[in-house]
């Protein structure tokens, strides 16, 4: 039999490719770390354990322990498992701090089919013992003090300026970690929005050192609440039901031999109040202040399409991009061209929410319409905000934005219509002979007569010509109009929204709402969107004759949709209530307007 050697030859290239390969991979799967508490007590042993993953090593090294007594040795201990072939290999030390403060442990090494791992430098707090004069508790359930477990409600900062975000953490300290909750209450802001923080599951608890104790800490909840008035502002107690096993006292040599079950003690646990001082915003407020609190930049996008076109649509997105109450802004205003006709922009939020605040970007996207060709330009837009870091109001604004308007196809054209002069011949003179069917012509035959029909036509061209004048004026008096249309437009916005709610489209229908009725603010008092704010509203409905309790009514109203929209928490009154309140406040407001 012969064997050809070109083919044994491949075969041998690609055996060995398949077996470097193999080798290669196994070998990336290997690792090896050490793992250790964060924090410890004084005198407290604790474990450090050096585990390698995806095999088993020889020549372990141990890094210098300075700061540490060394009970025993990691390399004395060790531990090997194979779990569906996959092979792992432990070193376990136990240890006890020397002195209090960071301690910081160096590199281990082993080696590994032949290469050497190292760990990575790891730090270990050593928190200082229990204070023997620590609190004397002021009541004991069962052998556990009543300062073993509570918790805490940490605000950072509480003095702050109004919408400007505060951090609020509650912790919980406990002595013991044979617990659970039963029952668990934060508390509701009254005057503040939420923003609620993501947190790392499952929680683990790590050790802090606090009023000379040693605690097991675990945070439970962290938000971001931004205050939205001015004054002194109360976050209110939460209430937390625990269960807590406790072991029995020893009381006899009996009670030593018996091993019964720890008993469970049910408590309830506050947090405390908190006060909170928000500050007002500095006096004079620039012209376009709308609120907005952190630090923003703002970009105009122009249009894609190249060739613009009259009566065509044009998208340019505006970016406002920075940290603060991003969620809370509203658009700015844009003096766009007479000729463009402009819809109401579509907003979209992208925010991250962290312990350092809120970042991200609101995005308004503008659908407009250039009814006439040219070229437009869109002035510099401008947003003003406060900085809470240098305190001060400060402008962020767009390059100014050239547009090239081509003619379209749909642009209309003015028709002339042509006049032809008709020419009679003139017939002969005949004899005059008075008769009364002659009297009759001749009074046909008069100028006068034969001018009426021209005239009729000329008092008629001028009659249409005032009734379009008035139109076209009506049309462009934008504030009239809107003024006009602005009950009808909110009630078709209600009949959409109400089909959010029947969907169950809960979240966008809290969103919806507030944006109709601020619509329908602007248009039917003519207060100009960046001008629009709770102040200029009670004016205009106190110059309006209008009680407090329709403005009571209104911004409770919308003080329900926005804690709805911006917080995880649904308003106690349901989506049909709310529509239905909002219908009939609006109502009031239309005879209001009526009686101006």
């Amino acid at each position: 039999m012969v064997i050809n050697s070109n083919w044994a030859n491949r075969t041998c290239f690609l055996l060995l490719i398949l077996l470097v390969t193999a080798r290669l991979s196994s070998t990336a799967q290997v690792s090896f770390q050490a793992i250790a508490p964060q924090s410890v007590a004084l005198n407290e042993q604790f474990q450090i354990k050096f585990t390698i993953q995806n095999g088993t090593g020889t020549d372990f090294h141990a890094p210098s322990f300075d700061g540490l007594n060394v009970m025993f040795p990691p390399a004395n201990a060790i531990s090997k498992m194979n779990i569906n072939g996959k092979e792992s290999m432990t070193y376990t030390g136990t240890f006890m701090g020397q002195r209090t403060g960071k301690i910081t442990v160096g590199k281990a090494t082993v080696k590994v089919k032949g290469r050497t791992y190292s760990t990575n430098p790891i730090t270990i707090n050593i928190l200082p013992a229990d204070s023997k004069a620590g609190n004397v508790p002021a009541e004991q359930t069962k052998g556990l003090a009543s300062n073993d477990v509570f918790i805490r409600a940490i605000a950072s900062p509480t003095s702050v300026f109004e919408q400007q975000p505060l951090l609020i953490t509650y912790k919980l300290y406990t002595r013991t970690n044979r617990m659970e909750f039963e029952d668990v209450k934060f508390p509701q802001y009254d005057g503040f929005i939420e923003e609620t923080l993501p947190l790392q599951q499952p929680i683990q608890l790590q050790m802090e050192h606090y009023n000379g104790k040693n605690y097991y800490t675990a945070i439970l909840k962290q938000a971001l609440i931004f205050p939205q008035r001015v004054g002194k502002l109360i976050v209110p107690k939460g209430r937390f039901d625990v269960r807590i096993a406790v072991e029995n006292e020893i009381n006899s040599i009996d009670d030593f031999f018996d091993f019964s079950t720890p008993t469970l003690v049910s408590r309830t646990l506050t947090s405390p109040e908190i006060t909170i001082e928000a500050k007002p915003l500095p006096q004079p407020q620039p012209e376009n202040f709308q609120n907005a609190v952190g630090q923003y930049s703002i970009k105009l996008i122009p249009p894609q399409e190249k060739n613009l076109k009259s009566n065509d649509i044009v998208t340019l997105k505006l970016i406002i991009e920075g940290k603060g109450n991003t969620k809370l802004i509203t658009a700015p205003h844009i003096a766009f061209p007479e000729s463009f006709e402009v819809y109401d922009p579509k907003q979209q939020s992208q925010q991250q929410t962290s312990a350092s605040g809120m970042e991200g970007q609101k995005t308004f996207e503008y659908n407009v319409i250039p009814r006439n060709a040219g070229h437009f330009t869109i002035p510099p837009i401008t947003l003003s905000f406060f900085n809470p870091t240098t305190k001060q109001y400060q402008t962020a604004s767009t390059q100014p934005l050239e547009l090239k308007i081509q003619k379209g196809a749909n642009e209309g054209a003015t028709l002339k219509t042509d006049i032809e002069l008709l020419g009679n011949d003139i017939a002969y003179l005949k004899d005059y002979h008075p008769s009364p069917r002659a009297s009759i012509k001749r009074f046909i035959a008069t100028p006068l007569l034969f001018a009426l029909p021209y005239a009729i036509i000329i008092v008629l061209a001028i009659c249409g010509g005032v009734v379009y004048y008035k139109h076209r004026k009506a049309q462009q008096d934008v504030i009239k109009m809107r003024q006009k249309k602005a009950s009808k437009i909110i009630r078709k916005h209600f009949q959409a929204i109400e089909q959010l709610a029947q969907n169950g489209k809960v979240s966008e229908f809290y969103q919806a709402l507030p944006k109709a009725v601020y619509t329908y603010l602007s248009d039917k008092f003519a207060i100009p969107t960046h001008k629009l704010n709770r102040s200029a509203i009670s004016s205009e409905l106190e110059a309006l004759g209008a009680n407090s309790q329709i403005s009571s009514q209104l911004f409770e109203i919308l003080d329900k949709a926005d804690e709805a929209a911006f917080s995880n928490r649904m308003s106690n009154t349901s989506p049909q209530e709310l529509l239905q309140s909002t219908m009939e406040i609006i109502t009031k407001l239309d005879n209001l307007n009526k009686i101006k």
